[in-house]
């Protein structure tokens, strides 16, 4: 009698796809958060600006979005170029404000004020009101009813 060899089948590891294989095998990037410096300005502080300051004006209509600032932020910078400048922005044909808009209005403002400059808006727009409402704007930046009440202080 010859004994039939029983042949019991071999259990396997599932194999992986390639996909799941290479996802493995990345190391996962952690970038490092950045600091955010927080810019507090008193509302009611007129900020005096040194003579000869060269003022400079600009206006967003529309949305005020990423892409809105971006289109601002050559501008701006090229106002900062040569020294200190106030930047005047007319905000009031603003009609939606998106966080993106607010978050790069800030750095804009940053940007004027770590130059030795500013930025100011003015303008009423129930737009940038809301924005000032819900994520309090005015503790950092200002919005004037008007160019002239903003150049009045800019000129203090």
């Amino acid at each position: 009698m010859t004994a039939k060899a029983q042949t019991q089948p071999q259990t396997q590891a599932p194999t992986q796809t390639r996909t799941q294989a290479r996802n493995e095998s990345r190391t996962r990037t952690v970038w490092p958060r950045r600091r955010v410096h927080a810019l507090h300005l008193d509302p009611g502080a007129r900020t005096a600006v040194p003579q000869g300051t060269r003022l400079h004006d600009l206006a967003v209509d529309g949305h005020l979005d990423a892409t809105a600032v971006l289109r601002l932020r050559l501008p701006v910078l090229d106002a900062l170029q040569d020294g200190p400048a106030v930047v005047l922005v007319d905000v009031s044909a603003v009609d939606r404000i998106a966080p993106s808009g607010v978050a790069g209005m800030l750095d804009l403002v940053r940007l004027a004020r770590s130059r030795g400059g500013d930025l100011r808006l003015h303008g009423r727009s129930a737009a940038i009101e809301h924005a000032h409402r819900t994520v309090r704007l005015d503790a950092v930046v200002r919005t004037y009813a008007g160019r002239e009440e903003a150049l009045g202080v800019a000129r203090a």
